[in-house]
């Protein structure tokens, strides 16, 4: 938790969307010795989600599409699965063109003027 409160690419931070938001200031209110706080992380943007497989925790999918699948199935029970996901038995039951319009949302959100942009590259990478 301290690596993310460090991070320049929190939600208060300089590459923050909103670092004066909400997130910025729930951010602030993480405390270290707090027992609530273990297992929780901010969320990542899918801004060129498409771009950032494998997916999952365990980068157990290479694709949108099979991460799709996974949650049009019903995922897998589990403790660990936060209590507001409430498809948990029987999935999404999305329809093949709903996979495919939500699979087109997805790949919508790649940036590829962002991606190219020198001013955002890696400074570790030549």
């Amino acid at each position: 938790l301290a690596d993310v409160l460090a991070d320049p690419r929190n939600a208060a931070g300089p590459y923050s969307d909103a670092p004066d938001g909400d997130h910025a200031a729930r951010l602030a209110d993480l405390l270290l010795d707090d027992p609530g706080t273990p297992g929780r992380f901010k969320t990542p943007t899918l801004r060129n989600v498409a771009l950032t497989g494998p997916y999952m925790h365990d980068g157990r999918f290479q694709t949108l599409e099979e991460v799709i699948e996974h949650y049009n199935s019903g995922g897998h029970e589990s403790p660990t699965v936060d209590v507001f996901m409430k498809y948990t038995q029987g999935g999404l039951q999305l329809t093949a063109e709903k996979k495919q319009q939500l699979l087109a949302y997805l790949n919508s959100l790649t940036d590829m003027d962002f991606v190219s942009d020198p001013a955002f590259s890696d400074p570790g990478v030549s």
